[in-house]
């Protein structure tokens, strides 16, 4: 790419002379527009995966970039370091709209941009590890680690006489990530 070229033509026999065309250039790579992309799929909540749809034409090489805004027909922002065809719904998502930009690359040029998502919606406990600590008067105990990491939560700690699932009631004020025993 980038050349230039003319053609040069000398008569021979019964013409004689030289010609040379005009110049022609420079030589550009053919590229074909990046026309479409398809909607975007995957569970719209934190902690889940979503994928950009598909590009037209499917053999288009892009690079992505993904983006997050406050409402669904407002201007969004780029993500910083979400640069892939998957994005991970982070916590900092919720609530908010999502979009992919693909922009064609190599011999393909042009920008589409995907349909917006729906309302980012919140994402879900999963479980909660063993509490820790001794269970006797004047101890503390600590409730285990929630799943997924880092989510925020708040406790309510319950109590039950007979140990049985359903005979367990509030205790009042019990709402720390520890318990301390005072009974």
């Amino acid at each position: 790419t980038g050349y230039y070229f003319k053609v040069k033509a000398t008569g021979i026999g019964a013409y004689s002379g030289t010609a040379t065309s005009p110049a022609t250039g420079p030589v550009v790579e053919n590229s074909t527009a990046v026309t479409g992309i398809g909607n975007i799929t995957g569970i719209v909540q934190v902690g889940k995966t979503l994928t950009a749809g598909a590009l037209t034409p499917s053999e288009a090489t892009v690079t992505w970039q993904w983006q997050r805004c406050d409402s669904v027909d407002g201007a969004y922002q780029n993500i910083d370091g979400a640069t892939s065809n998957t994005y991970s719904v982070i916590p900092g998502d919720f609530g908010k709209y999502i979009k992919v930009v693909a922009t064609g690359s190599g011999s393909y040029a042009g920008t589409v941009t995907s349909n917006a998502t729906s309302q980012i919606s919140a994402g879900a406990i999963t479980g909660i590890a063993d509490i820790m600590g001794t269970t006797a008067v004047g101890y503390t105990i600590t409730a285990g680690a929630v799943t997924p990491a880092g989510a925020t939560v708040t406790y309510q700690w319950q109590a039950s006489e007979s140990g049985s699932p359903t005979n367990f009631t509030d205790i009042t004020g019990a709402t720390a990530s520890t318990y301390y025993f005072q009974w």
